[in-house]
């Protein structure tokens, strides 16, 4: 039934992705607009102090909270750094490369503390 028309379907979208990437937009203005009522309240009862990504999901939490984390994980999965100076982005654990499989660079000794700002040529001219 999830099939398009030339498929031999009848067009029907997935509703449980679709109501995902519902949630998933929710999640993004959370992420983007901080200081908006809706997101001030959520901070003040699920994470306060926290980063939204960061954020944890318990069993006695509300359904709108587990609804939003279940859109957060798919926001995730998407979600890339801009580099601007890249003080903030750690090279091993971040994702931050555009290509598709970890978006990390691949190395056998990811523990260092590495910074993308450590990688970039202050002195280039131009």
């Amino acid at each position: 039934m999830c099939l398009p028309k030339g498929c031999r379907g009848l067009g029907f979208r997935d509703i449980s992705l679709f109501n995902q990437a519902l949630l998933a937009n929710q999640a993004w203005i959370i992420l983007k607009s901080p200081d908006a009522l809706a997101s001030q309240a959520l901070r003040d009862k699920y994470f306060k102090g926290l980063d939204f990504l960061d954020a944890s999901i318990s069993a006695c939490c509300s359904h709108i909270w587990r609804s939003l984390g279940w859109g957060r994980s798919l926001l995730a999965s998407g979600l890339r750094w801009t580099i601007e100076d890249g003080n903030n982005i750690k090279v091993f654990k971040e994702q931050w490369l555009p290509r598709p499989s970890t978006f990390r660079p691949i190395t056998l000794d990811p523990g260092t503390d590495l910074r993308v700002a450590d990688l970039l040529d202050r002195y280039r001219i131009g």
